[in-house]
This record gives structure tokens, sequence and C-alpha cells, in this order.
């Protein structure tokens, strides 16, 4: 069931009608798709599309501006978790400039009450640049981590530790000596790397 509203959807974005996409769509829908990738940059959008509106105007007015003609998404997989349903696709497409567009696509899209009302969207922001303009964005360098610098650490039953860096091997916790297991472990927000992990003393 959830497998199939999420190709209804897809045929909806690719009929460019706004009352087609509008059904699929639940008011307070979200699309996040990374940040400065290179459609956002070209249509000079966001890449955190926010709202029922902000989506239709992104597939019937800035989308055909950027993909004129041609477009094609096909599916490779996909795996579905009651209202989660998790797609991987190829999308080709010739540019308003003519030059062909083909890059690798996975998305996450969470369903409530048969609508979509989140979607993640994961793809190869490098070679959407090199696409789209012809090269890849300078990176600005992130300043190093002092090794010496405190991290937080938990002390007590229950206590969160948490670490952040550009890479999670390059963020270690500090732990009081005995022996701990990791009880949870979520990711959250648009940076490169946060982690927030609870840990338990183990039992004797």
């Amino acid at each position: 069931m959830s497998h199939n509203i999420i190709q209804d959807a897809f045929q909806a974005f690719a009929s460019s009608n706004p009352d087609q996409i509008s059904a699929v769509l639940t008011e307070d829908a979200e699309w996040l798709s990374p940040p400065g990738n290179a459609t956002a940059v070209a249509l000079k959008s966001t890449n955190h599309m926010v709202g029922r509106k902000a989506i239709v105007h992104f597939f019937t007015e800035g989308f055909p501006r950027l993909f004129a003609r041609d477009v094609n998404v096909t599916f490779h997989g996909s795996h579905t978790d009651g209202d989660r349903v998790t797609v991987e696709a190829t999308m080709t497409a010739t540019l308003a400039n003519g030059n062909p567009y083909t890059n690798d696509y996975c998305f996450l899209f969470e369903l409530r009450d048969g609508l979509i009302h989140r979607v993640r969207e994961y793809v190869d922001t490098a070679r959407g640049h090199r696409m789209i303009f012809g090269n890849v964005p300078e990176q600005t360098p992130r300043p190093s981590r002092d090794p010496a610098a405190p991290t937080e650490q938990a002390g007590r039953n229950g206590e969160l530790a948490s670490a952040r860096d550009q890479q999670p091997e390059q963020a270690p916790v500090a732990l009081p000596a005995g022996r701990w297991r990791v009880r949870a472990v979520h990711t959250t927000g648009d940076f490169p790397w946060v982690g927030v992990v609870q840990l338990l003393p183990d039992g004797p």
C-alpha cells in the first residue's frame, strides 16, 4: 500500500499539475535535500521546503526551468517499513541549456494518513554540480579540533555523552572507569555529524 502511494506521488510530480501534486502531500509536508545541492543553487531556492505550497511551487515552477525535458526516473529498489518507504532511483533529463543530466538518488518518505508528510533526499552533490555547472564548488576548510579540549562525558546513570566533529571517528568521548554499554544512538540536524549516545553501566 505504502509503495503504491509513492509510485502515484512520482507520477504526480512528473505531471507538473498543481492539483495532482497537492493531492499526495500533507499540508505541513517537508522536503529536505542536502545543503548547497546543485538544483537548489541553480534555482536560488532553499534545500528545505516546508509546506505543501512550497513543494507544489518547486515541481510546477522551479523544476521545469532547470530540467527542461526528457525527465525520466528509473527505480532500482525500494523498502517499505510501515509508513516509511526508502527508494533508490536514477534520474535523467535534458537541462535547460541542452546538456544531459544523470544522477543517482535515495529518497526516504514518511507517510501520514496515506499522504507524504516528510521527504529526505540524498544525492551525489558533487556529480550534480559537475552535470549542471561543470565544476564542483570549493569546500571551506573546517577548523581542526583540539584533541586536548574537554569533551562531555557521562558520569552517572542515564546521563548523555555527546560529541561533534566532521567525522565520528575523530570525536572520541571520554568515559569514566568501569564497564558501559550503548543504549541508543541518534543523529539529528543538518550538521556533518552530530551524535548523542545514552550510556548505562553494565550489571555485575
